[in-house]
């Protein structure tokens, strides 16, 4: 699937700008029990926006999110590419329109509210929109081993040295 590819590709790279230099081959499935619902639909223009929030007892990474900009009506689905790094596991989850017909009223966004499982608690998780033509990482947790939660900046070219994961 082309998708699959291009995250495990996207993911690496990003990972790799963060100190990770372990490539696709070293993934796990940790990541089940997706979900994603939405929480209003509407008309206009809307940044990307997300929020990441960690709870380290039900180990269930809850997001709060605007996919801004939609060219595609359907409904969001979730995606999960992973890598074992020598720092834990490092999560991309990918929100995406599942519908693959265009919108023909109006440019769409979606607010919604997203949860991913895991059966062990994971190193770093990035969040993710992306549709054919566009994927934009919009924000970044990492999970230390105590479960307290800091959010950070990360690019694939650039990491935010004052919050950079160890």
């Amino acid at each position: 699937m082309k998708r699959r590819g291009f995250l495990q590709v996207f993911s690496t790279c990003t990972l790799a700008a963060s100190g990770c230099l372990s490539g696709p081959n070293n993934e796990r499935e940790n990541a089940y029990e997706k979900s994603v619902t939405i929480e209003e639909r509407g008309c206009g223009e809307k940044e990307h926006s997300g929020v990441i929030k960690w709870d380290n007892n039900s180990n269930i990474a809850t997001i709060d999110g605007t996919w801004g900009s939609a060219e595609k009506c359907g409904p969001l689905g979730i995606g999960t590419s992973s890598i074992s790094t020598d720092n834990g596991d490092d999560y991309l989850l990918d929100v995406y329109p599942l519908d693959q017909h265009n919108c023909n009223t109006c440019t769409k966004y979606f607010e919604y509210s997203a949860s991913v499982k895991f059966r062990e608690k994971p190193s770093r998780i990035k969040l993710a929109h992306s549709n054919p033509k566009l994927i934009g990482l919009i924000t970044s947790i990492r999970i230390t081993d105590n479960g307290k939660v800091v959010t950070y900046t990360d690019t694939p070219n650039k990491t935010d040295s004052s919050e950079a994961p160890q």
